[in-house]
């Protein structure tokens, strides 16, 4: 569900309605105020500066402001909870791959979907490319869906290719096909015409030594402890704590909710291998992993 029908479903309660402020373009952070402020049709007028126009504007007014891809203007949300205090009438619905970390703040994480939705939009979006979907394609779909985390825009890249790649086909080359140069769906923003570019983004907006701890993080297949991605980033702590915490803000990393461990989804992790083979960094990666979990076993059976 996208930030437009989420803002229709709570259109009620705001008797001067919904405004959409699409931020993916907004590139410094001192703009988000104004671009907020022409979304409402606001202008500067003489010497009133426009925050305080703005300010005035809303404060009387029961208004929601839908603010679509902020993640890459988060130094802007200290404006966005001097609004909130000088507007009572105002509420703020933030998509972001980050959290903005201001105090009036309620983080809603957005899930992937259900096998089968995920299912009926692979197939849904293959049938408009002219590709037909027979039973035999069922399964590979369905493993498909389950590679790529069932997440929306994954699926919608992924089932595009069937014009080329039959389902069974595309299940085998599903890394290449997914994270190639290829030119992907033009009608989507640069950063979303290819699952490279998505992922990539998010990379963009990290530090250095956060860019270099997730891809070191692409080794783990499974789940890991703190202890473990310390050593085999060969980054010890403190500095592990707040870097592997970045990487939870950016969504590059989660909780995993069958352990008390971290994990990546599979599609991310597949763009942190790609950074590793990249910077070739795969085989010493490798090499500590291995390292680690040999001496934890052998731990482990001391403790038998």
């Amino acid at each position: 569900m996208g930030p437009q029908c989420v803002a229709e479903q709570l259109v009620e309660p705001f008797p001067e309605g919904v405004v959409m402020v699409p931020l993916a373009s907004v590139t410094d952070a001192s703009s988000v105020v104004q671009t907020i402020a022409e979304n409402l049709g606001l202008h500067e007028l003489g010497s009133q500066p426009i925050e305080d126009m703005l300010r005035s504007y809303l404060q009387s007014r029961r208004l929601l402001l839908v603010l679509d891809n902020f993640e890459h203007l988060t130094d802007a949300a200290a404006s966005i909870a001097d609004l909130l205090e000088s507007a009572p009438g105002l509420a703020v619905l933030v998509t972001s791959r980050s959290p903005l970390r201001v105090r009036a703040e309620q983080i809603v994480v957005v899930e992937g979907l259900s096998p089968a939705v995920a299912r009926e939009l692979f197939i849904e979006r293959a049938g408009q490319a002219a590709v037909s979907i027979a039973e035999a394609d069922v399964a590979a779909i369905n493993e498909i869906c389950r590679r790529l985390d069932c997440l929306p825009l994954a699926i919608e890249l992924a089932a595009a290719r069937t014009r080329a790649l039959p389902p069974a086909s595309l299940l085998d080359r599903l890394d290449a096909a997914l994270f190639s140069a290829d030119p992907g769906v033009r009608d989507l923003p640069d950063r979303q015409r290819t699952l490279h570019d998505t992922v990539a983004w998010s990379n963009d907006l990290l530090t250095p030594e956060n860019q270099t701890l997730f891809s070191r993080l692409g080794v783990f297949s499974g789940g890991w402890s703190i202890d473990a991605a310390a050593a085999v980033s060969g980054i010890g702590e403190p500095a592990i704590l707040d870097l592997h915490a970045a990487l939870i803000d950016s969504s590059l990393v989660e909780r995993d909710r069958s352990a008390p461990l971290f994990r990546m989804l599979e599609t991310i992790r597949s763009f942190a291998l790609e950074q590793q083979r990249t910077s070739g960094i795969e085989l010493a990666s490798r090499d500590r992993h291995a390292t680690y979990y040999q001496q934890w076993g052998a731990a482990a059976l001391d403790e038998i």
